[in-house]
Parts: C-alpha cells; structure tokens; sequence
C-alpha cells in the first residue's frame, strides 16, 4: 500500500513539473525558481491579505483612486526550520476562494502547509493552490 501511494506522490510531482515547465514564460524568474525548487511543507501561513489598496496610506498626500485600484493579494508562509519568510504578491486577481478551517487545538491554529502550487486557469491565468492540514 506504502509503495502504492508512494508511486502515485512522484507520478503527481512529475506532472506538476512539466506543467510548472509550461508556467515558465508567464511567471516571474524568482516564483518559477520557488515553485520549481522552494520547500514549504509544513509551513505556517503567517498572513493571508487581499485588496484594492493593501500600500495605500492614509496620510492625506493621496486620494484613494475608488475603481482605479488593482486588486492584490499578498500571502506571508513561514518555512518548517522557521528561518525563511516567503512573501508572495499575486497580481491581475480576478477571484479569491478558500476553505481556512482553524483546528481545535489548544492554540486554535490552522495547522501546517501541506502543499502550494501555482497552476494554469487558461492561456492568460494561473491559479495559486495551498493546503493547509489540521493541527494534530
């Protein structure tokens, strides 16, 4: 059963991999690199932000521009050896859907980074995916 699962684990990597490859024009060199190589299994997501002004400061030097604002998220993973912060900006965000469910720990945490992969919608969209498991 081990090795059965174990097979399925590396048939699924390859193919994240020749679809990564295919990702490697439309995505910057740096998140290419990560997806490629990065390690956050069993990560923590430090912080999740999405808006149209997540810069913007309210100091009276600029207006709010309301409808001419990008919307952007910004996800926070703290790597498992807690020496590596990742921050990713994903930009041209058109929709935001996740199922965040806190565990009923003693902290009440949302547990480890199990997976994050980016994945092509179409020919114009990618797709950022994580997983988080339930705290033990």
């Amino acid at each position: 059963m081990r090795l059965n699962a174990s097979r399925r684990f590396s048939e699924a990597a390859k193919q994240y991999h020749g679809a990564l490859e295919e990702l490697r024009p439309r995505i910057s060199k740096q998140a290419w690199n990560f997806f490629a190589r990065g390690r956050l299994h069993d990560g923590r997501l430090i912080s999740l932000s999405i808006g149209d002004g997540l810069d913007y400061q309210a100091d009276g030097t600029s207006s709010f521009r309301v409808n001419y604002q990008r919307t952007v998220a910004r996800v926070m993973f703290l790597n498992y050896e807690q020496d590596l912060l990742y921050t990713f900006e994903l930009t041209g965000v058109s929709q935001m859907r996740n199922d965040l469910i806190r565990c009923e720990a003693p902290n009440w945490c949302l547990g480890p980074l199990f997976t994050y992969e980016i994945v092509a919608v179409d020919k114009t969209c990618c797709r950022s995916v994580s997983s988080l498991r339930p705290a033990p």
